[in-house]
């Protein structure tokens, strides 16, 4: 229905976003590619998950979440299939902090060794020559714009642009599917408000790391 009916969406009036919105909400209700019974339910990756972030707050790597509320029934949007499980965001991640390796915009150079990366929407603001600033990163990340509610997967070591971007570090996930989940929720506009809090807020719909790659896999298809 949906590859018979994408001609027809891409074409109207604002077509080619609204088929973009439709693809990720379907992907992350678990209705874009078929359950696998073989696969290892979300539960069990949530619990590799949190024993992962014990073993980084262990090394002094990361600090201990907050303790979060549990999940009310009528907090749920929507049912989910067999074998996902719902979380609130902040279980499922860890934040690097750029702490003082910000650079101002002021600084951003056109041409320079090391990317820059902020909070606007583009993937690269700029360059810079100042390799002291250079955050390496373990693994692809998600930088969120504070300000202004831009979600962008990073792979690539870069300086982080200063205020407003945050750094995210989805564990034992596949990176884009967590990309695609956070750019399909509907965030409150605060403006120029900050919006981390509400990102935090939000609950996030944990599928088997194997079916997480198949919706990646389907949705970059579209």
């Amino acid at each position: 229905m949906l590859l018979s009916n994408m001609e027809l969406l891409a074409t109207a009036p604002g077509g080619v976003a609204k088929l973009r919105e439709l693809i990720l909400t379907l992907a992350v209700q678990g209705k874009l590619v078929p359950q696998d019974p073989a696969d290892e339910p979300a539960g069990v990756l949530l619990q590799k998950i949190r024993a992962e972030k014990d073993r980084l707050v262990a090394e002094g790597k990361i600090k201990r979440d907050k303790p979060l509320a549990g999940i009310a029934e009528e907090e749920k949007p929507f049912e989910l299939p067999v074998g996902w499980e719902w979380v609130r965001l902040p279980e499922i991640y860890y934040s690097i902090s750029p702490s003082s390796n910000k650079l101002l915009s002021s600084a951003v150079e056109i041409e320079g060794r090391f990317p820059v990366v902020d909070q606007g929407q583009r993937p690269i603001a700029g360059y810079t020559n100042d390799r002291a600033l250079l955050i390496e990163i373990p693994g692809p990340v998600i930088v969120f714009g504070d300000h202004t509610k831009a979600i962008k997967h990073i792979d690539f070591d870069f300086v982080a642009g200063a205020d407003g971007t945050k750094i995210l570090r989805p564990v034992l996930q596949d990176e884009k599917f967590f990309a695609f989940q956070l750019r399909g929720f509907d965030l409150e506009d605060r403006g120029y408000a900050r919006h981390f809090k509400v990102l935090n807020a939000q609950l996030f719909a944990l599928p088997p790391l194997a079916e997480q790659s198949r919706i990646v896999t389907r949705v970059e298809a579209l």
